[in-house]
């Protein structure tokens, strides 16, 4: 859980690990700007956290969302720098 919530305070939608662990729980309400930061932070969509828990787009959980962190980190690009000039 703390690590899901440093990843929404980076991406400005601060949410405490209580009250993910709420959110879970259906304890608390989640509103659309949390919905759709928890989606990016996830690397999924809204449509795939909506989902009805055991159904098909719950399985198509990445690896990382199931593990409740962020994608995993993109590697720098290796070569010459593109651009005009």
């Amino acid at each position: 859980m703390r690590r899901l919530s440093a990843l929404l305070e980076e991406a400005d939608r601060p949410v405490p690990p209580l009250g993910l662990s709420r959110m879970i729980r259906a304890e608390r309400r989640v509103d659309v700007d949390e919905l759709a930061a928890l989606a990016a932070v996830l690397g999924v969509s809204t449509d795939v956290l909506l989902a009805p828990p055991g159904e098909a787009a719950g399985d198509s959980l990445p690896e990382h969302a199931r593990r409740g962190c962020g994608p995993p980190a993109r590697r720098p690009r290796r070569g010459p720098a593109r651009g005009g000039g």
